[in-house]
């Protein structure tokens, strides 16, 4: 089990209060705990703008510390995650097929083009799973009846770029990416 963690501006927003980013590190924590807890290797990339963390895949409870040490040093940055820099990285680094799974944000088809583009060439070495973070306010705003023309737009602009963010997820499972 690879780990992928893209730490690039869109996980720097917090949603309800939250850093996203630290929604990231809980699940990957998990994950992380459940591969050692059945004997798997357990491995971790964290990129932004460049590769901040590569702890290759392991098995043990050591290659279990290393990777939670790892993430608990994670920052975010505000820049936009150089996707093909950091697929290149990973493709010269493991080689051994891996579940690798990708914790980013999609916002619409063009602002994640490239990594609609990179994320399906781990196919077929990999198998690529990509988990989408989703935004509670975004869809609520989607959702509520306006009350004013302001609100309407709102509303309408929210509903447009689901609608985008779910194009880009569908292209990536037409990618043979799994998505979550």
């Amino acid at each position: 089990v690879l780990i992928v963690i893209d730490a690039g501006r869109m996980l720097t927003a917090e949603v309800d209060g939250r850093a996203r980013l630290e929604s990231v590190v809980e699940a990957a924590l998990h994950l992380a705990h459940s591969a050692e807890e059945h004997d798997d290797n357990i491995g971790l990339m964290v990129f932004a703008d460049e590769v901040q963390q590569f702890i290759a895949p392991a098995r043990g409870r050591r290659a279990l510390r290393a990777v939670v040490d790892a993430l608990a040093s994670i920052k975010g940055k505000l820049v936009e995650p150089n996707y093909p820099a950091a697929f290149a990285y990973l493709a010269t680094r493991n080689r051994k097929r891996a579940l690798t799974v990708l914790f980013t944000d999609v916002i619409d088809r063009t602002a994640s083009e490239a990594l609609v583009a990179q994320v399906g060439t781990l196919r077929p070495r990999h198998l690529p799973l990509a988990v989408a973070l989703r935004d509670p306010a975004l869809e609520r705003l989607a959702t509520v009846r306006p009350a004013t023309t302001g609100a309407a737009f709102e509303r309408a602009a929210a509903e447009e770029l689901l609608q985008a963010r779910e194009e880009a997820l569908v292209e990536m499972r037409n990618r043979g990416v799994r998505v979550l």
